[in-house]
């Protein structure tokens, strides 16, 4: 007869109480501190910009990532996860060099290059919920002045292999 533990146990419903509230439930007005008391220190800060982008993000291996504005008295004035069809639709509304995009979208899960045409691109791969349900990429692609040049999503890798994409072909 298996022997069960408590700590899986505890561990278990952590996780299903941790995934009750998320920074979606975090509203404009709420002090920074109080953000960050309840979830944790940011991944980042980009102080460079005005107002100042404060990320949370769970890459390299999760598919979410959390900006917020904040204001100069640390009071969060939008929020929003930015690793969605609704964040990636954003990146054709503007000019988007790699440095916005850090600050936007948090650390890419892979930082690599890669050739097509010729051409030799630094690629950022951002893991998320394409749909709100499949594990795909955001591939982003930027020329050597560090300008996004193309962006397009695709299946996560680690899907196709771990068999779930096998018999398609």
């Amino acid at each position: 007869m298996p022997r069960f533990t408590a700590l899986p146990c505890i561990t278990f419903v952590s996780l299903l109480m941790a995934g009750c509230t998320s920074l979606s439930n975090v509203s404009p007005g709420t002090a920074l501190d109080t953000a960050i008391n309840e979830y944790g220190t940011p991944t980042q800060r980009c102080n460079n910009v005005k107002p100042e982008l404060v990320n949370w993000s769970t890459q390299p291996m999760g598919y979410y990532a959390w900006t917020a504005e904040v204001d100069e008295q640390n009071i969060i004035l939008s929020i929003q996860q930015m690793l969605s069809d609704e964040g990636f639709r954003q990146l054709d509304q503007h000019d988007w060099n790699a440095s916005m995009i850090a600050c936007w979208y948090g650390p890419p899960a892979v930082d690599e290059f890669a050739r097509w045409k010729g051409v030799t691109y630094r690629t950022w791969s951002y893991r998320y919920k394409q749909g709100g349900a499949f594990n795909s990429l955001m591939y982003m692609y930027f020329n050597e002045k560090g300008q996004l040049v193309h962006h397009h999503p695709g299946p996560d890798p680690r899907d196709i292999n771990d068999g779930i994409f096998r018999g398609m072909d």
